[in-house]
């Protein structure tokens, strides 16, 4: 038989990987669009509009890194919970892409928008072997769910 991982609850804090990355994208933008401006015999609108509209986007990044998603991923070896405060909503987490040290998961709710959150082992090493694990096995169990049958 296959026995479910141990339960864990890992804190999820805003994460430095998703701020440099948004960051890089931001920069690459606004150095395009400074290219474009320089290569043109004339400034116009449209090259101002595209200057403009690279800073907005920044900042709508910055801002949506700064109010990202902070609270506890539970899982007590049935179902994981998202915590944040004091709500607590049953989630289905999917892994996104494992860095090992860090992975993006998508949370789906069952009623609302799905949560993106950035769990690192530096917010709590003694128990990212824990979380790996029970993601993993619950990774698993949802393929091995979903596979039809002949």
């Amino acid at each position: 038989m296959h026995r479910a991982p141990p339960a864990v609850s890992y804190p999820v804090q805003r994460s430095v990987v998703e701020a440099v990355l948004l960051s890089l994208t931001g920069f690459a933008g606004c150095v395009v669009q400074v290219l474009w401006i320089m290569a043109s015999p004339r400034v116009g609108l449209p090259h101002l509009s595209g200057l403009l509209l690279c800073m907005v986007a920044v900042g709508l990044a910055a801002w949506r890194w700064q109010s990202s998603f902070v609270g506890t991923l539970n899982w007590n070896g049935t179902a994981w919970h998202w915590k944040v405060q004091e709500t607590t909503a049953l989630v289905n987490p999917e892994i996104i892409i494992d860095f090992q040290h860090i992975v993006l998961l998508r949370l789906r709710v069952v009623q609302g928008n799905p949560i993106w959150v950035w769990p690192q082992k530096n917010a709590a090493p003694q128990h990212w072997l824990a979380l790996r694990r029970a993601l993993f096995n619950q990774s698993h169990a949802v393929v091995l769910n979903t596979r039809r049958l002949p």
